[in-house]
């Protein structure tokens, strides 16, 4: 799921729980339901980021190893 997926599902459940007040109507056990949601949505998020910071280090690493291999690519891409 992305980030944007994730962040619009929040957003719709806290849209959901509101009304034009911006008072909760919601019983106490769906609250705590929809807190324990945003925690999950919440940590799945960080642990997307943290996996998307990994593979981005380990591909700077790559490239810096293999220069020639990403300066051929790209000068191929240039020329079409």
């Amino acid at each position: 799921m992305s980030e944007q997926e994730l962040e619009e599902q929040v957003e719709g459940s806290v849209n959901d729980e509101t009304e034009d007040t911006g008072e909760t109507t919601e019983s106490p056990d769906k609250a705590s339901k929809n807190k324990s949601n945003f925690k999950k949505l919440s940590e799945a998020l960080k642990e997307e980021r943290r996996m998307k910071a990994e593979l981005e280090e380990e591909l700077n690493a790559w490239r810096s190893e293999n220069p020639e291999i990403v300066k051929e690519t790209l000068s191929k891409k240039e020329t079409k």
